[in-house]
């Protein structure tokens, strides 16, 4: 771990891993357009790829803003079509198939309740006969907040942020929850706000390097952070 020099206006030192594999897990929030959903599952439009088999939570909000947390696993996930933004980007957008995990009728079937009252769902009969719900199509736009596991790399750190690695964007200025694992073992959390994310196209795969700045650390992980910078930092300087 080489100690870097610090730029103007930076409190506290920071150092490279280049010779420790520290990796580190964050919730990040994405935006999804539903298409239908029933007490079994959701059909959304996601502008990223999510995994089969992966694991996401999507947090649904009603007109009143009472929010319903419900987890499901990724079951089909196939490119749709494209879209250009207002900058002009163009973006891939992904049909994606969820299945709801046990214990989400409940919370399912509250918010599906309030969205019949409100936006004026459409009842779908199901063509699927090993389905037993009645299939909601949603007739206006109902935009919610998918929460996705993302896993970095830890490029350098400091008591105050690091730069990582990971293998997509994230929006400046966000904030996003992260967790890392250190080489003893140890955990530290910490709520960050990101404050450069730019792409980096080399050998291999392109990925994106993020700056990122503590905003929220609880005094221990602070201490477990220091105390593994002050023990490493000595040792490989």
């Amino acid at each position: 771990m080489k100690n870097m020099t610090m730029p103007h206006g930076r409190r506290h030192e920071r150092y490279s891993l280049e010779l420790l594999e520290i990796m580190g897990k964050m919730s990040v929030s994405r935006k999804v357009n539903i298409l239908d959903m029933s007490l079994e599952g959701v059909a959304l439009k996601a502008d990223q790829r999510l995994d089969l088999g992966g694991e996401y939570v999507i947090n649904l909000q009603d007109d009143k803003g009472k929010i319903f947390s419900v987890a499901g696993i990724v079951v089909r996930a196939e490119l749709s079509e494209t879209a250009k933004r207002n900058d002009g980007e163009i973006v891939s957008l992904y049909r994606v198939g969820v299945q709801f995990k046990d214990g989400q009728a409940e919370a399912v079937d509250d918010f599906l309740t309030a969205t019949v009252h409100s936006k004026k769902a459409t009842l779908m009969p199901l063509h699927n006969d090993h389905r037993h719900t009645v299939r909601f199509q949603m007739t206006g736009p109902n935009e919610q907040v998918l929460r996705c596991p993302e896993h970095f790399k830890v490029r350098s750190i400091s008591l105050g942020g690091m730069l990582i690695e990971t293998e997509r964007a994230l929006e400046t200025k966000s904030i996003v929850p992260m967790e890392m694992t250190l080489n003893d073992g140890t955990s530290v959390k910490a709520v960050s706000k990101i404050s450069s994310c730019r792409l980096k196209e080399g050998e291999g795969q392109a990925h994106y390097e993020i700056g990122s700045e503590f905003i929220d650390l609880s005094d221990k992980d602070k201490d477990v952070l220091k105390k593994f910078i002050d023990e490493w930092g000595d040792f490989l300087d």
